[in-house]
């Protein structure tokens, strides 16, 4: 048991270095140009080190997204839900948390010189995502008027688009209006002021 606990102590430091190389090549160069010689050697490990836990730098990059990705999840399931408003309700005010709490790890990964790769990769994340939690509300009776994979592409766009505005024009923003446009977005996106549909 001690030894597994050793190698998995060991795995996790190796993930580690490189998650950290990469991330601080990526402030030097595009992804297009950082080869996996540069991240073991910024790491101080072996190429046959990297390519036993991973088959590219782009699997590497997708690793480190998913796993910031996933713990904002974690946090949201860790919050009752009892219908697809509190589920959006809750998303929003920990998916603001979550951005501010690793505010350098997204202002890196939408600010890159070429962000079409991560922004692409965190994409399709976030679109998993949504989609895997629209399906369990839909299986649990709700209908929905559009598919849902309509439904989790839109949103995982503007989430990244609403994300990279609000990461780079913070002093425009106040937290808690800007937290109710997006909830307002969600529920209501074409009633305007006074209750009057406009579509």
């Amino acid at each position: 048991m001690k030894r597994k606990k050793k190698i998995d102590a060991r795995k996790e430091n190796t993930y580690h270095q490189l998650k950290e190389s990469l991330f601080l090549l990526l402030e030097e160069k595009t992804l297009e140009e950082i080869k996996v010689i540069d991240i073991c050697e910024k790491a101080g490990i072996h190429r046959s080190t990297f390519y036993y836990h991973f088959n590219d730098k782009l699997e590497l990059l997708k690793e480190c997204l998913k796993e910031t990705v996933d713990e904002l999840y974690k946090d949201v399931e860790l919050k009752n839900q009892d219908n697809l408003y509190d589920y959006y309700d809750i998303l929003i005010d920990t998916y603001l948390d979550h951005v501010e709490k690793h505010e350098q790890f997204y202002s890196k990964i939408l600010n890159l010189k070429n962000k079409s790769i991560s922004s692409f990769i965190l994409y399709e994340i976030i679109s998993e995502e949504i989609y895997d939690n629209l399906e369990e509300i839909e299986s649990e009776g709700v209908k929905f008027t559009i598919p849902i994979k309509i439904i989790s592409d839109f949103f995982s766009g503007g989430i990244l688009k609403v994300t990279d505005g609000y990461l780079n024009n913070k002093e425009e923003y106040d937290r808690s209006k800007f937290s109710e446009d997006l909830k307002l977005l969600l529920y209501h996106p074409y009633i305007v002021d006074g209750g009057t549909e406009i579509f």
